[in-house]
């Protein structure tokens, strides 16, 4: 369990430092253009060290229950994102042509996660 919460607060570091590189005018004069991508892939693979987390915590405290809700809870915030970046301008603006299938698979994806989370709560449930 503490490798869960160690992996957690990493994560979360990780993902200020993504957020710093991307979304800030001294990150992104910090990282220019051959080096951009290094905050883009520490901020997406802290994304995926905080779920493992979150799995490790999960299934070490015999609770599905709590993965179910964070994975219902990002289900929504993926469907959230996908209408956003497909009906709204501004989200039409950020993500025009082919970059416009990036909110497109996360809908569907979440579209997909939220009956699966629905299945995982009612069948730890049981």
């Amino acid at each position: 369990m503490k490798f869960a919460i160690i992996l957690a607060v990493i994560s979360i570091i990780g993902m200020i430092f993504g957020w710093w590189g991307h979304e800030t005018a001294s990150g992104e004069h910090y990282f220019r253009e051959k080096t951009s991508a290094i905050p883009f892939f520490v901020g997406l693979a802290s994304v995926i060290g905080f779920l493992i987390a979150i799995v490790v915590y999960s299934v070490a405290t015999s609770s599905m229950h709590v993965f179910a809700m964070v994975l219902a809870l990002l289900s929504i915030g993926g469907l959230i994102f996908g209408w956003w970046g497909l009906e709204t301008s501004s989200g039409r603006y950020h993500f025009d042509e082919m970059a416009g299938m990036i909110p497109l698979f996360v809908g569907i994806a979440s579209t997909v996660a939220l009956p699966v989370a629905g299945a995982i709560y009612y069948f730890a449930s049981r």
